[in-house]
């Protein structure tokens, strides 16, 4: 049963729903346009490209190969044609906490959140996945202050002690590591590592270290 719209994403939007037979609270993204849930959803994205589609394939994809972790989000199921996902539901999300607090979090948290976002990296590099998109609103705040990484919509497998050839942007561009930014051909998974100094740094400051264009 699905409920309100909580946000918009690059290729879709999430709901707030409830799995009636067990009455888990959970969060549903839908593939933009989103007929059923939003009928003029339609006259703003236009029809489903591929692209979209192929974002909602590569992230359900990629949770799967990367299984279960404590500090990813869970994926709980999908549909056969890649257009609805559905995930644990969290209490909020990092961009939504720093952009509140108005001002530097406190240690013990930057310290917590940023041990469990680097749990998480360290897994997903150890079953060859990068994240490529490591930021404030990726990271998912559950309960007793859970921090886990989610949104692998941008992820990739990747062979051990090879860099990857750089295709289309990669990472949102105020975490996007330096040598993407300089225009370097080849990438390795720790770009992933940056980024997450650039998120130490925004719970430090409250706002992004490195805006611009």
């Amino acid at each position: 049963q699905v409920a309100n719209k909580i946000g918009n994403g690059a290729y879709g939007c999430v709901w707030q729903a409830t799995i009636i037979e067990s009455m888990e609270d959970v969060v549903v993204k839908v593939v933009w346009p989103d007929f059923d849930l939003d009928p003029d959803d339609v006259k703003e994205h236009g029809e489903a490209t591929e692209e979209r589609l192929e974002a909602f394939r590569r992230e359900i994809e990629m949770m799967e190969l990367a299984g279960s972790h404590p500090k990813i989000v869970k994926l709980l199921g999908a549909t056969h044609d890649s257009r609805v996902i559905v995930l644990e539901e969290a209490l909020s999300d990092l961009h939504t906490v720093i952009k509140n607090q108005a001002g530097s979090l406190h240690l013990s948290m930057i310290s917590k959140w940023t041990r469990d976002v680097l749990e998480a990296l360290h897994y997903l590099h150890s079953v060859n996945i990068v994240h490529r998109d490591v930021k404030p609103g990726n990271i998912l705040i559950f309960d007793s202050m859970v921090a886990k990484l989610g949104d692998f919509g941008m992820s990739r497998e990747f062979v051990s002690h090879e860099k990857m050839a750089v295709g289309r942007e990669i990472c949102t561009l105020w975490y996007r590591a330096p040598e993407l930014l300089m225009g370097a051909a080849k990438y390795c998974p720790k770009i992933d590592v940056w980024a997450v100094g650039c998120l130490v740094m925004e719970m430090l400051i409250g706002n992004s270290i490195f805006k611009g264009n």
